[in-house]
């Protein structure tokens, strides 16, 4: 088995393993899923509802990477396609739905927030910027 098609298919309490550091973790619901909408699955979040964010695409074989979220009530996988970019990369996601990542464009990094469509650029005054994540509040 391809090792790209291995990490699609690793729980994704193996790919939050930054939880395992607290003191006490309860896990639940428990399942395995497969990068939606290429075969290669990249950073990973989850929100306390049970949503999936993440990325898949392969950028090494010209495959355009996507950012997706996979809803928690069982409707299909979104993808998340920042306008006008090559590659668009999504790392987190918070109870309200709003992801976060960042896009190449050809000549810059831009960081993004998405909710619903709707994208808001994170504006650090630098051509180059790689948000990590996103709490409730924005």
């Amino acid at each position: 088995m391809p090792y790209t098609r291995l990490l699609s298919m690793i729980p994704i309490a193996c790919l939050c393993s930054h939880a395992l550091r607290a003191s006490t973790v309860e896990l639940t619901n428990i399942h395995t899923f497969s990068a939606p909408f290429e075969p290669y699955l990249g950073d990973v979040a989850i929100n306390d509802n049970g949503d999936i964010a993440g990325s898949s695409g392969n950028a090494l074989t010209n495959t355009p990477v996507a950012g997706f979220v996979i809803p928690a009530n069982g409707g299909p996988p979104v993808q998340i396609t920042y306008p006008g970019a090559e590659y668009t990369y999504v790392n987190g996601i918070n109870n309200q739905g709003t992801v976060v990542g960042f896009a190449f464009t050809g000549t810059s990094i831009v960081g993004f927030t998405e909710n619903g469509g709707a994208f808001t650029p994170v504006n650090t005054g630098s051509p180059f910027t790689y948000p990590e994540g996103i709490n409730n509040h924005g």
